[in-house]
């Protein structure tokens, strides 16, 4: 797998933990495979309080001041476990970017907003 969170931070909420972090990128996109997985399990930083699914995940890039960003676009798919999310990459409206190496995809400092509930929805 090419994706791996660091949790920068949680903060804690009423009814839900927001996680912040940053996403380092290895290898190739698994275009045709519908997205790399993205786990929130075993990550580095601090811990997750849930075990709960995200209920919602953004992830951006985050360039330098001076550095252009790759202009694509990120979406995360839940899966059954924290284990199995996958985020897919989009390089035109509707169109998901293919089987290639992430250097390819010039993409910059991706950083990450994930909500877990505290209680299972």
């Amino acid at each position: 797998m090419g994706m791996v969170a660091t949790i920068k931070s949680v903060d804690f909420t009423g009814n839900h933990f927001i996680a912040r972090g940053t996403i380092a990128l290895a290898g190739s996109y698994p275009g045709s495979g519908n997205g790399d997985v993205l786990s929130f399990v075993n990550v580095t930083g601090p811990v997750l309080p849930s075990s709960n699914v995200p209920d919602d995940v953004q992830i951006y890039e985050a360039p330098a001041a001076g550095t252009a960003a790759s202009g694509l676009v990120y979406v995360f798919a839940p899966g059954t476990t924290q284990a199995n999310g996958k985020v897919q990459v989009f390089a035109t409206y509707g169109t998901q970017a293919g089987n290639v190496t992430y250097a390819s995809l010039n993409i910059v400092n991706l950083s990450f907003t994930a909500c877990f509930s505290k209680n299972p929805i």
